[in-house]
Parts: C-alpha cells; sequence; structure tokens
C-alpha cells in the first residue's frame, strides 16, 4: 500500500492512498445502485399509478409527488455516485473531485429539503380545505 501523496509539485495536491480509495469505491458502487434504483423505481410507479381519466387535480399532484423525488433524489445521487468513483479513479485531483462530491452532495439535499418543506404546505392546506369541507 503506497502512503498518500501530499501537495506533489505539479500533480495538484493531495492524493488519497489507496485504502481510502478502496473505501470510495464501494460508497460509489452502493450510490450508484441506490440511485438508479430510485430512478426506476419512480419510472415504475409513473407507469403504473398514472392518474385515470377524469381524475381529481390532487390526483395528479400526488402522482407527480410521488415519481418526482425518486427520480430527482436518484438521479443526484448517480451524479455525486461519479465523483466519488473519479477520487478513486484518477490521480492528481483528490480534493478537487471529493469538493464536486460535496457539491452534489448538498444539490441532493437541497431537493429534498425542498420537497419536505413542499410535502409539509400540501399537508396543512389539505387539512385546513379538508376543515372548513371545501376540499371535497
Amino acid at each position: 500500500m503506497r502512503p498518500p501523496r501530499r501537495d506533489a509539485p505539479g500533480e495538484g495536491g493531495y492524493e488519497f492512498g489507496d485504502a481510502e480509495n478502496v473505501k470510495f469505491r464501494g460508497l460509489a458502487g452502493l450510490m450508484q445502485f441506490v440511485g438508479w434504483s430510485g430512478v426506476v423505481l419512480g419510472l415504475v410507479a409513473a407507469i403504473w399509478g398514472f392518474p385515470r381519466q377524469g381524475a381529481s387535480v390532487w390526483s395528479w399532484v400526488l402522482w407527480l409527488f410521488q415519481i418526482s423525488l425518486p427520480i430527482l433524489v436518484g438521479v443526484f445521487t448517480v451524479r455525486a455516485a461519479g465523483a466519488y468513483k473519479r477520487i478513486a479513479t484518477t490521480r492528481g485531483s483528490d480534493i478537487h473531485h471529493l469538493m464536486d462530491a460535496v457539491g452534489e452532495m448538498t444539490k441532493l439535499y437541497t431537493v429534498q429539503a425542498v420537497v419536505v418543506v413542499l410535502a409539509m404546505a400540501l399537508i396543512v392546506l389539505a387539512m385546513v380545505l379538508v376543515s372548513t369541507n371545501r376540499l371535497f
């Protein structure tokens, strides 16, 4: 096992060692599996749960919400996995790739936070409409 290289002249900086690269490769593989699974499950839900003709607006909103979350999270997870994989498979740019991965993870969690806020707002709206007998 080679020791980590730090700030080698002309080669772009810190390089993770073999043990760290094994961990990054393993993480990237799991993230790719989970990400692509989310995309596939979102597409299956899109086909399986497509609202019938004459469905209410709420059925369409719920359907869009149900399919968008796994697809969006899946896509951002796959993108982050690619950045983690590049850490392990390239030389000379590990910190750059790590920061790319952190950026992708930030996007992923930003999307999830927005979805959670929207879900809470829709729940509150539905509760208000039901309590005032305006939903049904």
